[in-house]
């Protein structure tokens, strides 16, 4: 979800197309985007089906607007997050003076600057970055003997399919630890890389503990794959902090660049490989006349 908000966010960049001479800054802009990007998902959800159910009379439309909103707010919650975190990362520099992380042009903690995030950003931040996700998982909650309805399902089954019944909520712990990250590298920017590096270890070592305890997944493959996946993390980490170390040789920089690349190559094919098989298993069960 991360990977691909991140590569959404840089193949398709709006900068190019945001006016320049009306006095607002870009950055304003698309803070200003960001946070009404979730009402647009509302509002083309809506419409969509609408149009859809007003050409077909196609049944059950409260279920697939909330469905899709459901998942398109999911896809973009990393993107809003971090537009919203944005707003707070200052770095110091040689005048003394705090400017914003992304446009140093802006002086942090001024009258404007504070209006912006206090006004704009923490509200997003609290409503859509914290407020949804829990909301759902209350929702979730009240209704969870109602989860294997056909109209639970439909609603919200992006987020509770592949979980095992009792960890119906766990996707929304993950989506809460990608926030926790996230506020790590913004409110600890100004810290040394290795302190920031140190926490995410942690957190990701406390979610690594969780997952063996928990299990959450509903096949051994997912569970087995979530395990990997964050060992690799762990890997990446721990290599990559001694990789920033500059009292580190040249030979001990390349040997860790080779664990890290190595670790993340292996992951990839496996996934890759049981991506295969879980590909080829629904052609077998679904297209039963490809392998006649």
């Amino acid at each position: 979800q991360e990977r691909v908000g991140a590569i959404s966010e840089q193949v398709f960049s709006f900068d190019c197309l945001l006016p320049t001479d009306g006095g607002v800054r870009i950055i304003y802009q698309k803070l200003i985007m960001m946070a009404i990007l979730p009402l647009f998902i509302v509002f083309i959800s809506c419409a969509l089906w609408g149009l859809i159910f007003w050409r077909t009379k196609s049944s059950n439309v409260k279920s697939k607007i909330i469905g899709t909103v459901v998942i398109l707010m999911y896809l973009a919650h990393p993107n809003i997050v971090k537009s919203m975190f944005a707003m707070f990362s200052c770095q110091k520099l040689a005048d003394g003076k705090s400017y914003l992380h992304r446009d140093l042009e802006i002086e942090c903690w001024t009258t404007s600057h504070l209006q912006w995030a206090l006004g704009v950003a923490l509200p997003a931040l609290i409503v859509w970055g914290m407020g949804t996700p829990t909301v759902i998982w209350m929702f979730l909650k009240k209704h969870r003997s109602e989860l294997d309805t056909k109209d639970a399902r439909m609603r919200f089954g992006y987020l509770i399919n592949g979980f095992k019944d009792q960890s119906y909520f766990w996707e929304l712990i993950i989506l809460y630890r990608k926030i926790i990250v996230a506020c790590v590298s913004v409110f600890l920017y100004s810290l040394e890389r290795v302190v920031q590096a140190l926490i995410i270890f942690a957190v990701i070592l406390i979610a690594l503990y969780a997952q063996d305890k928990q299990r959450p997944f509903a096949t051994k493959v997912l569970n087995e794959m979530e395990y990997r996946s964050l060992i690799v993390a762990l890997i990446t980490i721990y290599a990559g902090l001694h990789y920033l170390t500059e009292s580190v040789s040249y030979s001990t920089k390349m040997l860790l660049f080779t664990i890290i690349l190595s670790a993340n190559l292996f992951f990839l094919l496996y996934w890759s490989l049981k991506m295969r098989l879980a590909i080829g298993e629904w052609l077998h069960t679904t297209r039963p006349r490809l392998y006649a």
